[in-house]
């Protein structure tokens, strides 16, 4: 296991823990023992790495395609096309 605690909670590799666990295929109070950190520790670093998660996957990329003067076309990945008048 390649994990090293960062002394601060900000400078901690959140989604780093959050594969070596799950790498480990251990409960989250046998993976804290491994690693002499409490099951409530591992805990709060797996719901941190899943707000990360969330976080980063609140936006999707669009497509603007191109479009008549006054108007801009979005099409998002699902095929739905957006029209906005300028």
């Amino acid at each position: 296991m390649s994990y090293i605690f960062a002394k601060k909670y900000r400078d901690m590799n959140y989604q780093e823990f959050k594969q070596d666990f799950e790498s480990s295929g251990l409960s989250q109070v046998e993976y804290g023992r491994q690693i002499g950190k409490s099951s409530s520790m591992v805990s709060y670093y797996l719901s941190r790495a899943k707000k990360e998660d969330l976080y980063h996957n609140q936006f999707t990329e669009i497509e603007v395609l191109a479009s008549n003067p006054g108007v801009i076309r979005i099409r998002t990945p699902r095929g739905i096309e957006i029209e906005v008048p300028l």
